[in-house]
């Protein structure tokens, strides 16, 4: 059962992405235009949340594949405005500072240094914020409060659960 539940956490977690957006895209139309691509699934809300194109997104997918980066991260690179160098050493980064494996990514998108990510890890924490969306938390610039209302503002939009803590960290508008 606790393989199941680590499962599903990887699975969820996958999406998961810091602020790379720009302010004036929608997320519920990159969302809707992700649908028709070759993106899978796992990587949609990374591609939602970033400020890349289909193309760009798949060239960096390509990229991630042929580096040294495992799966788990590939949408996470895809995403993010690092090289591969910059990220991978990031990646190695958390790794020796245990941050967990499921938060990796997420911290190697993002521009904060190990100790405020752990930092904003606690406080998401603290704050009773999902641990599906704790990443997305510490990885962002957003209040407690502020995240946790545009969580909300996704849900009640309807977008899916496992895409809201990606939406609530980055800087789309939701319509």
């Amino acid at each position: 059962m606790r393989t199941l539940i680590l499962i599903l956490t990887f699975l969820m977690v996958f999406p998961f992405v810091s602020c790379t957006s720009s302010n004036n895209t929608n997320y519920a139309t990159r969302m809707k235009e992700v649908e028709k691509t070759s993106i899978i699934p796992a990587f949609r809300g990374l591609y939602a949340a970033s400020n890349k194109s289909v193309e760009e997104f798949n060239e960096k997918i390509n990229e991630a594949k042929r580096s040294i980066l495992i799966p788990i991260v590939y949408g996470h690179y895809a995403a993010s405005n690092k090289s591969l160098e910059e990220f991978s050493s990031r990646i190695k980064d958390a790794k020796e500072a245990s941050i967990e494996p499921i938060y990796r990514g997420v911290y190697a998108i993002s521009d904060k240094s190990i100790e405020e990510f752990n930092t904003r890890l606690k406080e998401a924490e603290t704050a009773k914020i999902l641990p599906l969306f704790r990443g997305h938390y510490a990885g962002s610039e957003k209040t407690t409060r502020e995240f946790l209302l545009r969580a909300k503002d996704a849900k009640d939009a309807g977008v899916p659960v496992k895409y809201c803590g990606e939406y609530a960290a980055s800087n789309h508008t939701l319509h």
